[in-house]
């Protein structure tokens, strides 16, 4: 059971090595750190958003770690910090 919950907690940061691939494709990943850095509290009406909008998105799995980083401020520090390293 333990592991069953460790697991559920990292399946958003799973997503994260993906995300940068796509975002430094495009030369935006630290932008969008620096975006989320910025954003703040603004943040938490960005995961409401996207949780309204996740009928839109194709994996919701995916929808749904986003709204976790932007949920949570220790996940958004962390993902700042994971794409300003790997950048």
């Amino acid at each position: 059971m333990f592991y069953a919950i460790l697991f559920i907690m990292d399946l958003p940061r799973s997503f994260w090595p993906a995300w940068l691939d796509s975002l430094q494709q495009k030369n935006l990943s630290l932008w969008v750190a620096w975006t989320l850095d910025v954003a703040g509290p603004l943040n938490l009406l960005g995961a409401q958003f996207v949780h309204l909008a996740s009928p839109l998105f194709g994996d919701s799995d995916q929808a749904n770690a986003l709204a976790h980083i932007l949920e949570d401020d220790t996940e958004t520090r962390a993902f700042i910090t994971f794409l300003r390293e790997q950048s």
